[in-house]
């Protein structure tokens, strides 16, 4: 799992791909976590593996209603 904005996430098979109302969330960038300088690693992320995120571009983001169309997820 490199780091990478856009194309294909490195996903587990058992991963459920985040929707919102029915509408999948696009790809938008995996982060490997062990890509950063370890100081930045010790504060308020995990010491390691790989965060994913997706978003619904259909959301602002303003409304806390919003909050389904945004999804970051962390992978061991």
């Amino acid at each position: 799992g490199a780091s990478k904005l856009g194309g294909l996430p490195d996903l587990p098979d058992s991963f459920i791909w985040p929707v919102n109302k029915g509408r999948a969330l696009a790809f938008i960038a995996q982060l490997n976590l062990s890509d950063l300088p370890e100081k930045n690693r010790k504060s308020l992320l995990p010491g390691s593996g790989l965060l994913s995120f997706f978003y619904d571009d259909s959301v602002w983001g303003f409304d806390p209603a919003d909050k389904a169309g945004f999804r970051v997820v962390h992978f061991d």
